[in-house]
């Protein structure tokens, strides 16, 4: 299934990350593409804000993954697992910075920047989203949702 959403300011991406965010599951895997600057963390900070997270939500460009416990799920050990994978170049790096401890968890959400290259390793997709930039201020966001295995 394919939605198309067009986000005209920061108000509107608010609000539909109110929306996104109760389409969500913890095991749930999410691809996020679009370039540098389109608003994908942004996004990740909303999302995580309807969740209940207390730690600011920030790029993990730099240390590939930054956990956030989801206060709001009422599950002991309920995290959303914020990973970046711009900087991983190869397949052995993949494997080594902890990725395979997150994706596919039952207890975990995953937002995935950057991570088209290596969904191959995944061992299911739940959503897609695609931020394309219409300007400056504007976005189009091409939200692909796939079956999900069940637990």
């Amino acid at each position: 299934m394919e939605e198309r959403i067009s986000i005209k300011s920061l108000q509107d991406l608010d609000e539909f990350a109110k929306k996104f965010y109760k389409t969500l599951s913890l095991g749930d895997i999410i691809l996020f593409s679009g370039p540098i600057g389109a608003g994908k963390t942004t996004f990740a900070q909303k999302i995580g804000a309807y969740f209940g997270t207390i730690s600011p939500i920030t790029s993990p460009t730099f240390v590939y993954i930054h956990t956030h416990p989801l206060l709001k799920m009422n599950k002991k050990g309920a995290l959303l697992a914020h990973i970046d994978l711009y900087r991983v170049t190869n397949e052995h790096l993949f494997h080594s910075i902890g990725v395979s401890e997150y994706i596919g968890n039952p207890h975990v959400i995953n937002i995935i920047e950057w991570g088209e290259s290596f969904a191959h390793f995944f061992p299911y997709i739940s959503k897609k989203v695609e931020f394309i930039p219409v300007s400056e201020t504007e976005r189009t966001l091409v939200i692909h949702t796939y079956p999900t295995p069940s637990p």
